[in-house]
């Protein structure tokens, strides 16, 4: 004789209270296998409680009472091959969400980290910096910082129109061919991507970097600085103003400037 449960047997295996449990069987989700005439007492089978996992399952998912009602009413019998079809497609977003989650949580991380390194960073410094792919959007050379960050802001929404998962690193990047030097606000993203024309892959090498309080006139810097320190940019490089946040202090920030190029004299 198969095994069959009450309310509060099942009630007590599932930890779903017995009002959820009528609430159930009201909106004909998961309605009781057997019911004694005489008492008008209600059993579920064992594999009931199994359909009663698949339910709270989808529930831990986020789907609401009123949308397996809907399912539950549209599909009859099909009702839990449907509920575990929608159940999969939902843990698969969780997934994804979280693992997006964990992403920013890493570059923020990294972000604090570079803010407080280059806090005590003096002079020109060397590190070695992997490739990086960004999402850009045209600016100009002088453009002033409300430019830049309407610039940004209109980036980060084309971006995340497009799918893509965005870094709150960001700044201003200038890529020379040579002859001149293209301008862009960028924002790093938490993942590649390829064939789009707001992509651009920075290489991976070793940039002379630098620590400023404010991020400087970028051509008052290219035009001073860079060529005072032995930087040719006729010869192709890129150069990037990276803006670090104190996220404490919102109005002490600082930038890193990071070049990637040759130099026109002690170098090979």
């Amino acid at each position: 004789m198969r095994k069959l449960y009450t309310v509060s047997e099942v009630s007590e295996i599932t930890k779903i209270s017995p009002r959820t449990l009528r609430y159930y069987d009201k909106i004909n989700l998961l309605k009781p296998a057997v019911i004694d005439e005489g008492s008008r007492s209600k059993y579920y089978t064992y594999g009931q409680l199994e359909a009663l996992n698949i339910i709270m399952l989808c529930s831990d998912m986020g789907m609401s009472s009123r949308e397996m009602r809907t399912i539950a009413a549209q599909k009859g019998a099909e009702t839990f091959p449907t509920l575990m079809e929608e159940g999969v497609k939902l843990a698969k977003e969780r997934i994804e969400a979280l693992r997006t989650t964990m992403l920013h949580i890493e570059d923020f991380s990294e972000q604090v980290e570079r803010y407080h390194r280059g806090r005590y960073a003096k002079g020109i410094y060397r590190r070695s910096i992997d490739r990086r792919c960004i999402a850009i959007l045209p600016c100009k050379e002088n453009d002033s910082d409300e430019e830049l960050n309407n610039k940004s802001t209109e980036l980060y929404r084309i971006a995340t129109e497009k799918g893509m998962a965005l870094s709150y690193n960001g700044g201003v990047v200038g890529v020379s061919n040579g002859e001149s030097i293209g301008w862009f606000v960028y924002l790093e993203t938490l993942e590649d991507y390829e064939d789009d024309t707001l992509i651009l892959n920075l290489p991976q090498g070793n940039y002379d970097c630098r620590i400023v309080p404010n991020a400087e006139s970028r051509a008052a810097y290219i035009a001073g600085t860079c060529s005072a320190e032995g930087y040719d940019f006729k010869k192709g490089s890129v150069v990037v103003f990276a803006e670090l946040y104190d996220y404490q202090n919102s109005s002490d920030n600082l930038t890193e400037i990071q070049i990637l190029l040759k130099k026109d004299k002690n170098e090979k």
